[in-house]
This record gives structure tokens, sequence and C-alpha cells, in this order.
């Protein structure tokens, strides 16, 4: 699978124990929806990874991320 016309990319986090997921939604709409969960990032990560995609102007929508990275900041 090609992602070369990615328009969008969504980071969710169902919560609980649950790891975030990410999907990505392209220009050309396939019948199947792909979720991918994004277990082997250190959670502090998350924040740069988004800023990251935002500077390379990738539109991102995220849905209760900051919860799950503040779960694991350092107090």
């Amino acid at each position: 699978m090609r992602y070369i016309d990615i328009v969008k990319l969504r980071f969710i986090w169902y919560g609980g124990r649950s790891y975030p997921s990410m999907k990505v939604i392209t220009k050309k709409s396939s019948k199947m929806s792909w979720r991918y969960t994004i277990d082997h990032v250190d959670p502090q990560d998350y924040s740069i990874i988004v800023e990251e995609l935002k500077k390379k102007e990738v539109p991102v929508e995220t849905k209760d991320l900051d919860m799950f990275v503040d779960m694991f900041k350092e107090k």
C-alpha cells in the first residue's frame, strides 16, 4: 500500500489501556478502512510526531492524544 496521496492523518486514543492508533485518509478512498496501532513509540514523542507532520503540511487531527501523553509526563 502506498500513501502518496495523503489527505489527512488522524491520531485517536480510545482510553483505558489501549494504545493510540493512526488512520490514514487518502484522496482515493478505499473500500476498507485501515487503522494502525502505534505501540512502539515513547508516549512523550507523540507531540513531536504531530508537530513534524504539521511542518510537512500534512493535516493532522488528534482525539484525546494529549490525555494519553499527559499520563506519562514526568511530574
